[in-house]
């Protein structure tokens, strides 16, 4: 496999970036805790799906921007090109319509 654009590969450096960010911010402590009274209650309560897809959403993004760098990089299978001659004739249809012609 070749790359029309081989250069554009260099952007996988963006979701890399991306990726390293996530895993320093997840090992990081929070700047701030925000202390609620009671919330306790709430942990028995059913998870929706949103809640529950949610640690994949970055993954996807990481997913999405990859393979969109990729796609602007042009992968190509070489192939073998032929050259094929063959002996043809180009017919042109002209119509003139105006007013004139009427």
């Amino acid at each position: 496999m070749r790359f029309a654009e081989p250069l554009a590969l260099l952007l996988l450096i963006v979701p890399l970036e991306y990726a390293l960010h996530l895993w320093r911010r997840r090992t990081l402590a929070p700047a701030a805790h925000v202390a609620f009274s009671a919330l306790g209650f709430l942990a028995d309560g059913p998870t929706t799906l949103r809640a529950r897809l949610r640690p994949v959403l970055p993954a996807l993004r990481i997913a999405g921007l990859t393979l969109g760098i990729a796609a602007l990089a042009r992968p190509q299978l070489p192939h073998h090109i032929e050259d094929i001659r063959l002996r043809s004739r180009n017919i042109v249809l002209v119509l003139d319509i105006s007013s004139s012609m009427k």
